[in-house]
């Protein structure tokens, strides 16, 4: 299963990510253009995939700001209920012990 790849600092959305529930239904709810779903969706992978450029470069709370003012064009910006709800999720899947 491959979800997305990373390629020059973009996250590249495989459809076998949108089978996941949390990253479907917050796809499902962002109408018409999908813009809202691929900036959360993006922001949560380079924020915590231990791969991303971003995780491997810098401290947490800078590099939560510097993604926050990237993709949604505020480093302040809060997360929706529905958003965090996603990006928890996500860390649960990609959490192992090692």
């Amino acid at each position: 299963m491959k979800l997305f790849d990373i390629n020059g600092g973009k996250v590249v959305i495989h459809p076998d990510a949108l089978g996941l529930p949390f990253f479907k239904k917050l796809w499902e709810a962002d109408k018409p253009d999908k813009q809202q779903a691929t900036n959360v969706i993006s922001y949560i992978v380079l924020m915590w995939y231990f791969k991303s450029p971003y995780v491997l470069q810098l401290e947490p709370d800078i590099r939560e700001k510097k993604l926050k003012q990237l993709y949604f064009g505020n480093e302040d910006y809060k997360l929706t209920v529905e958003e965090k709800s996603c990006e928890d999720d996500y860390k649960k899947l990609i959490y192992t012990r090692n």
